[in-house]
């Protein structure tokens, strides 16, 4: 070898002994360092967890020590949570929200010798959704006896609601009777509305059912007040009449109400005012010798009845 190599070889000898453990320590710091950043992170999380934790406790307790306060005395009237009433459920303030629904209800029967047999009531209205419309009355409402006492359904019913200057047409197969258990009828029918008119379609998605006074958890009692609407024939020719009176008893499928009924009331609508909800359908009254109580059909026994079984 030559003496010009020699200083060469030593010098990339030391070079090598000064680079690699300086490469070496730099990747076992880099090695190490992402092990604790991991660590870190995983500590981190942890923490985050147990924080989490903490402040769920936290808010258990405050909801439990929140029970367990008294009820602080208030001025204002107090409401149950189950209960539709308010302090301004008044006479005005129902009639106004439940009249729209009320629809006055014609329905007739050709005669053999020409014209027309003609029944007047009323109803509840609702849109159900997908172009659904129906209207809830009293079987008499929509039955007629023939010439040989057979019970029939009227040849069509026409249904008008307050404000609508249209009227839908029902024909009579569209009209059905309300039956419990398939077999025992109750005074109750059925309107299947297909060609609503236009100011129908535009009622919000609702149901009868929705409305009723057990849904709404309002039970009624004997003293309550309530209001029947509907379309007496004595009543306003050009809008719904409201009569007013009191849950005066019971009388099995029935309530018994100091309320006025008439002609045309039938298939309307009875409101509890205490929970402003649909109690039932007026239905018949029962005339003693001196006054007279009305009966109204409980809409609970047309719900079970309706009840797809």
């Amino acid at each position: 070898m030559s003496q010009t190599k020699k200083p060469l070889i030593i010098i990339s000898v030391l070079l090598l002994l000064t680079v690699i453990p300086f490469l070496g320590y730099k990747f076992l710091f880099q090695q190490s360092t992402g092990v604790e950043n991991h660590d870190v992170g995983i500590l981190e999380i942890e923490k985050l967890k147990d924080e989490i934790d903490k402040l769920k406790e936290q808010n258990k307790k405050q909801e439990e020590a929140i029970k367990k306060m008294p009820p602080v005395a208030t001025k204002s009237t107090e409401i149950s949570p189950k209960s539709n009433f308010v302090p301004d459920n008044n006479l005005s303030t129902v009639v106004n929200e439940w009249q729209r629904h009320v629809a006055h209800i014609e329905c007739n029967w050709p005669l053999i010798g020409g014209g027309y047999s003609v029944a007047r009531g009323s109803g509840f209205f609702w849109n159900a959704g997908d172009n659904d419309f129906f209207a809830l009355s009293n079987l008499h409402v929509v039955v007629q006896d023939d010439y040989s006492g057979k019970s029939t359904i009227p040849q069509y019913c026409s249904i008008k609601l307050p404000k609508d200057i249209g009227t839908a047409i029902v024909p009579g197969k569209d009209i059905y009777k309300v039956s419990r258990d398939g077999e025992v009828q109750i005074d109750a029918s059925l309107i299947v509305i297909k060609n609503p008119t236009q100011f129908m379609t535009t009622y919000p998605v609702d149901s009868f059912i929705n409305k009723g006074c057990t849904l709404k958890n309002s039970v009624a009692s004997v003293g309550d007040q309530l209001v029947i609407l509907g379309y007496p024939g004595i009543g306003s020719q050009t809008g719904v009449t409201a009569t007013e009176g009191i849950v005066s008893g019971f009388d099995g499928d029935f309530y018994i109400t100091s309320a006025k009924v008439e002609h045309g009331n039938s298939g309307g609508i009875a409101i509890l005012i205490k929970g402003n909800c649909y109690l039932g359908i007026p239905t018949f009254v029962d005339v003693g010798q001196i006054e007279s109580l009305a009966r109204i059909l409980d809409l609970d026994i047309v719900i079970s009845a309706l009840a797809p079984r």
